[in-house]
């Protein structure tokens, strides 16, 4: 079989020279690696501003914690000398409403992106 037959039955597609390697193509690859650098370096940053909040925000809660102890400790030993429905509103309003905080950044610093 001759080429010129072979020819009229395969399709060979027409490589233009200015479309085969041009500049756009350099351009898209240089577009795509600058963009992968900006998503990762976004992301080592995501990673240390949560390291930086988990640590203040657990810091947060046992500060409180201890404070609630302290409290209790000392009305307890005749330190300080409270009544028992302050004692019940500091226990339950108060330290749940740290908790929540505690859980809602927690969440909200720690959620998987969408």
């Amino acid at each position: 079989m001759p080429l010129e037959d072979a020819e009229s039955w395969i399709a060979i597609p027409e490589v233009k020279p200015e479309t085969f390697g041009s500049d756009s193509d350099g351009e898209a690859d240089s577009f795509n690696r600058e963009t992968q650098r900006e998503t990762i370096q976004s992301l080592r940053q995501d990673r240390e501003e949560r390291k930086r909040y988990a640590k203040r925000i657990y810091r947060l809660a046992v500060a409180w914690l201890v404070f609630v102890g302290f409290l209790f400790l000392g009305c307890g030993l005749g330190w300080l000398n409270l009544s028992d429905s302050v004692l019940i509103a500091l226990a339950t309003t108060t330290t749940i409403k740290v908790l929540a905080l505690l859980l809602y950044v927690t969440k909200y610093l720690f959620s998987s992106p969408s």
